[in-house]
């Protein structure tokens, strides 16, 4: 907990003005945050679940900077690290991201040991995958700076495709027992 607000406090006064390392900080923030949630809970968080989570807040940092280049371009005066990146640069990275998200997705749902949800997590690999899909879409389009939240709370899809996800969960791992078992 101490690290993550160190961390905060770093990023807002000095951090958040030197490429690479602004992205990276947000990133960390949220790793920070599911392994509190864990030792927290008295889970153990997956090598998985961390690269996930890492890439995913990568992904959706480096598309953050990638929409606000594209939107204010390298002289905006609302983010002047954006004078040091370049948009070849920040989609060659955001895509990367995206891949090994998703890659990292597919092995954290297929090795869960869970009593009642062995395998069966990987059952909302192509929910996941068609909400990172669209919200790619989304982005490419342009209209909104790849701000994650406003992007996915103004597209009926996204919004869509996260209701399923969260009801998918929800059926594999309070329901899970119920279903056809699932070998890898």
């Amino acid at each position: 907990l101490g690290g993550y607000l160190v961390g905060n406090i770093a990023y807002s006064t000095r951090l958040k003005h030197n490429e690479i390392v602004d992205v990276f900080v947000l990133a960390s923030g949220f790793v920070f945050r599911i392994f509190y949630g864990g030792f927290y809970f008295g889970i153990p968080i997956s090598s998985w679940l961390f690269l996930c989570v890492f890439s995913g807040a990568l992904f959706f940092a480096f598309g953050k900077r990638r929409g606000e280049l594209r939107r204010y371009g390298q002289d905006s005066q609302s983010r002047p690290v954006l004078a040091k990146y370049n948009e070849r640069f920040l989609d060659a990275h955001y895509y990367l991201c995206c891949a090994l998200m998703i890659l990292f997705y597919c092995l954290w749902t297929i090795t869960r040991t869970d009593q009642h949800s062995v395998g069966k997590l990987a059952l909302t690999i192509p929910v996941m995958f068609f909400m990172v899909f669209r919200y790619n879409l989304v982005v490419e389009k342009g209209g909104c700076d790849a701000d994650p939240v406003s992007t996915f709370l103004n597209d009926k899809w996204l919004l869509l495709g996260a209701g399923c996800f969260l009801a998918m969960n929800f059926v594999v791992l309070y329901l899970g027992q119920y279903l056809p078992k699932v070998y890898y």
